[in-house]
């Protein structure tokens, strides 16, 4: 190896300096972190309070709004239904010795009958019937002998308007009081109506020996008063 070789191995080689980069300029932030943190807040917190007084004014306003009044029921007051008074006065047919006094007091669709009677078969059943037609007028049988059979009375009175049950119950001889509440039926009503029109009979007599209580022993004109 020549001298020159050993020499150039000998001597250190020097290296080149690595070329250093030069520091990057940075460039300046639109905003900070702190900046965008603030604004975000405060978005926050006008949504809240926007919020916040909307419910607030609602609640308000319901708190302090005054309750609707209920609708107000009408009152209606029924109708008063007047009273009528009847009275009929029975006279003694087929010389039963029976004669009576009917009180009729009539409240729409009720019925009071009140009967005072005298002269009765005490122990028998005694029918006591409203008899006549609707819208028509029938009157008593007069006999000229004093005896008038069932079908005679019937022709006179017209059939049954108004069955008076219970019946008079008749246990001693002498005067009988008995009253009575009858709540009418529609056709009740029809058939009743108009109680100037109709009669009350009494029936039941012993003759020769047998009991009928179909006879007619007595009847009355219905009349009002």
């Amino acid at each position: 190896m020549k001298r020159s070789e050993r020499s150039m191995l000998a001597t250190p080689v020097t290296r080149a300096p690595i070329a250093t980069c030069a520091p990057i300029a940075t460039r300046a932030p639109i905003a900070t972190c702190a900046t965008l943190a603030t604004c975000v807040l405060i978005y926050l917190l006008i949504a809240v309070t926007l919020a916040g007084c909307g419910a607030g004014a609602a609640s308000v306003t319901g708190a302090h709004r005054a309750p609707s009044p209920p609708p107000t029921a009408t009152a209606t007051t029924a109708p008063t239904v007047p009273t009528v008074h009847f009275t009929a006065t029975l006279r003694p047919l087929n010389a039963s010795g029976v004669s009576a006094t009917a009180r009729l007091d009539q409240t729409g669709n009720v019925l009071v009958v009140t009967l005072h009677a005298t002269g009765l078969e005490p122990n028998r059943e005694h029918y006591l019937h409203i008899h006549g037609y609707p819208d028509a007028t029938v009157t008593c049988p007069v006999g000229s002998d004093g005896a008038i059979s069932v079908d005679e009375g019937l022709a006179h009175v017209g059939p049954i308007a108004l069955d008076l049950q219970p019946y008079p119950q008749v246990t001693v001889p002498g005067a009988v009081a008995w009253t009575h509440t009858y709540r009418l039926s529609p056709d009740d009503l029809y058939n009743i109506t108009p109680l100037t029109g109709h009669v009350v009979v009494l029936h039941g007599l012993t003759s020769n020996g047998s009991y009928n209580r179909a006879t007619f022993v007595a009847c009355g004109q219905i009349q009002a008063f």
